[in-house]
């Protein structure tokens, strides 16, 4: 899946949590976070911290694959 904006990070992040049969406070828990910060990062809210995310991601058994995109697309 390629993610292209903060909000569709968010939206595959609750997919993940919800495929996993976790609530926001048990992969808060796990993530050493909020809940209200899980809640934030799957509404996609912009100011997220990044080491945060991932971290989520990690907890969540998700990769980040950095690829280069061709600037003509």
């Amino acid at each position: 899946m390629v993610i292209g904006t903060v909000t569709e990070l968010g939206m595959r992040v609750r997919e993940r949590r919800e495929e996993l049969g976790m609530s926001q406070t048990m992969l808060a828990d796990r993530v050493r976070t909020t809940r209200q910060w899980i809640s934030y990062l799957e509404r996609g809210k912009q100011t997220t911290e990044v080491g945060m995310v991932l971290d989520t991601l990690r907890a969540l058994g998700l990769i980040v694959d950095v690829r280069t995109r061709d600037p003509k697309s």
